[in-house]
């Protein structure tokens, strides 16, 4: 049975659902951030480590509303706790695949930042100035981000380009 992009029941522009989106997003990375800094803590590991706890946090974020963990039941650890659910518009459940289309943009500021430190350590290669390769790449993801909620605040359906890329949506539930 497909979703219907019409059907009012799939509301998702109110003030609630958008807030709690945001929260969901923020206990998201929070916890992605908490697995990079376990790879971080002094004298448990090497500085590059931290970049396979960046990767290991990006992983999280691309594959969060697919993985096969039961309680989670198709969203990510933020979206359960805030009871949002990501719906595919022809009706399948979510699946890896589809997570990691829906998720790319964000999971970037994690894995090439994660890919940077395996490659060069935890001291960056200076571009130009005193700006490194973490610190240019944070910034052009960052502006990626901000691309990405501003379209969830003015898309009638508050859809941002990974959820139209994986033609997905955000409902309560």
């Amino acid at each position: 049975m497909a979703v219907a992009t019409s059907d009012p029941s799939l509301a998702t522009r109110t003030r609630s659902v958008l807030v709690r989106r945001a929260g969901a997003f923020a206990l998201d990375a929070a916890f992605a951030l908490f697995v990079a800094l376990v790879f971080a803590i002094p004298d448990v590991a090497k500085e590059r480590f931290f970049g396979a706890g960046l990767l290991l946090g990006g992983l999280y974020l691309l594959l969060r509303d697919g993985l096969p963990i039961g309680f989670l039941r198709g969203r990510s650890i933020g979206k359960r706790l805030l009871w949002l659910l990501p719906i595919r518009l022809g009706g399948a459940t979510m699946d890896l695949a589809t997570s990691a289309r829906r998720n790319w943009s964000v999971a970037l500021v994690f894995l090439f930042p994660g890919l940077a430190n395996l490659a060069f350590g935890y001291r960056q290669v200076v571009l130009a100035g005193n700006i490194g390769v973490n610190d240019a790449l944070l910034s052009v993801f960052a502006v990626l981000l901000v691309v990405e909620a501003a379209l969830v605040l003015v898309d009638p359906v508050a859809r941002r380009i990974g959820d139209r890329v994986a033609d997905t949506r955000v409902i309560e539930g």
